[in-house]
């Protein structure tokens, strides 16, 4: 063949590099279609029924944000009595740090500043979803004595609104609150001196007992 002349390459070697290259292609697409996979699983594993966030999410739009409000009555332990099946039994498949995250996104900003500002300088995703909720209940609950629940609940008397199984379930939260297997014989001798004191011309007397038996308690 002449110098110059094209050459045209063998029709078995540009086949065979056509395959070649096409087997070359099928693989990087293979491995492009594995990575995707991957991706889609691991993106969609907490989007499904049972993934935590999926489950968070839904326990989440079932519960009212706490306030703390303890002259209205609205303290953590009656809240949290409310939704506890929720945070147990309903978000059994979560792990103890998910329930924190749920816990702790269902407090209001001024709630969860003051605790977050409570456990310094412990950061709360480190503390148990039980040790949290024994935090939360010490911290937003009636700042009361155990001596002053237990006058009040000499106090105690049914009012006209009220009909009579809510007046059970008032004595019986008081009488709990009361802790009566903890009272020795001279705090229920002081309890019902002080309690005896009614006329007017002691109240100054009362008000003072009182007062010094707070500070004692």
């Amino acid at each position: 063949m002449p110098e110059g002349d094209n050459i045209q390459p063998d029709g078995n070697l540009l086949y065979e590099r056509l395959l070649q290259q096409n087997e070359r292609l099928e693989a990087q697409n293979a491995r492009m279609m594995e990575m995707l996979e991957r991706f889609n699983l691991q993106d969609g594993s907490s989007r499904t029924s049972n993934g935590p966030e999926f489950i968070i999410e839904t326990l989440a739009s079932n519960i009212r944000e706490f306030v703390y409000d303890p002259d209205n009555g609205l303290v953590f332990d009656r809240w949290y009595r409310k939704y506890e099946d929720l945070f147990l039994k309903d978000g059994a498949k979560l792990d103890d740090a998910a329930k924190v995250r749920l816990l702790l996104r269902s407090l209001n900003v001024a709630v969860h500043d003051k605790y977050v500002n409570f456990v310094l300088p412990k950061h709360p995703r480190d503390i148990e979803f039980k040790e949290t909720v024994k935090k939360l209940t010490e911290l937003f609950s009636v700042q009361a004595s155990l001596f002053s629940k237990r006058y009040q609940c000499f106090q105690l008397s049914k009012s006209e609104s009220d009909d009579f199984v809510t007046y059970a379930g008032i004595v019986n939260k008081h009488c709990e609150d009361f802790e009566l297997k903890k009272l020795t014989a001279d705090q229920f001798k002081s309890l019902l001196f002080i309690c005896g004191l009614r006329s007017s011309r002691d109240a100054d007397i009362r008000t003072r007992l009182l007062s010094m038996l707070e500070v004692n308690a």
